[in-house]
């Protein structure tokens, strides 16, 4: 289990370490989809056989390969230590008790940010639930916020804070319109439960901060293509830094990737 693990985060390292090649290339549709297949594809390849480059010299095992290579994985730590007449076979308690602990240590990890995930994710519907609904704007449903300068999208809906100025109150609603339109939030939900699984992994914590600044730059070249760049711009500068960022959506006001989103406009 473990040296599939390493295995996995080595390839999503590998992965975004290609991906810092081309990041800034404006092609948002085409680096979103690399940084979702490649996610998907380093539980994948580990798992893959390979042995069609060897040479294969004969083998009286009949095992498949792809089993063995689970067996590889899986149930390395699970020997018996046996003497030669069979009669005191006796298991290897310090392996087990190594093995044991770690996944404990694992399993709490992952408890902990699943029950972290179920906080975020109450405390946002909760918000939601005290928005007013205003329209459909075509099949994405608009809500105002009362008493907010919030901006952000969740799943299909858009929510706007009534405080928030008229005069950018068209951008940021082109700007959220798109993450809804193009299913944003689904990609978030599935790197948090990566993130979920490989807790441990700087890779995955990367890759979610990759693919959500993707979104904003790809919602800032829709929303900036019929407005103007500058003054659209300026909207970002003049935002209000009282606003806050949500785990599970995408907020207009992101404050740590304003830099990048201004250069790439």
């Amino acid at each position: 289990m473990w040296w599939y693990l390493l295995d996995v985060i080595l390839f999503q390292t590998c992965f975004l370490g290609l991906y810092l090649l081309f990041k800034k290339e404006t092609f948002y549709a085409q680096n979103r989809a690399y940084l979702l297949i490649t996610a998907v594809l380093s539980f994948i390849i580990p798992l893959l056989d390979f042995s069609f480059l060897a040479i294969n010299f004969g083998s009286e095992d009949s095992t498949s390969p792809a089993v063995m290579q689970l067996q590889s994985y899986f149930m390395v730590g699970e020997e018996v230590n046996l003497t030669a007449s069979g009669a005191n076979a006796e298991p290897q308690t310090t392996s087990w008790s190594l093995d044991a602990t770690l996944k404990l240590i694992y399993l709490v990890g992952i408890s902990f940010f699943a029950f972290k995930f179920s906080i975020g994710y109450w405390k946002l519907k909760q918000m939601t639930k005290k928005a007013c609904f205003e329209s459909y704007i075509h099949t994405v449903k608009y809500y105002k916020l009362e008493a907010s300068e919030n901006a952000f999208t969740f799943w299909n809906s858009i929510f706007i804070g009534d405080k928030i100025p008229e005069t950018q109150r068209a951008k940021v609603m082109a700007h959220e319109l798109e993450h809804a339109r193009s299913k944003h939030a689904l990609d978030l939900f599935f790197t948090e439960f990566l993130r979920m699984l490989c807790w441990i992994s700087p890779a995955h914590h990367w890759l979610k901060r990759e693919l959500v600044l993707v979104h904003e730059l790809q919602a800032d070249a829709v929303a900036a293509k019929d407005l103007n760049k500058r003054d659209y711009a300026q909207s970002l500068l003049n935002q209000s830094f009282g606003t806050k960022n949500f785990e599970f959506s995408h907020s207009f006001f992101n404050h740590s990737q304003l830099k990048q989103r201004l250069m790439m406009l």
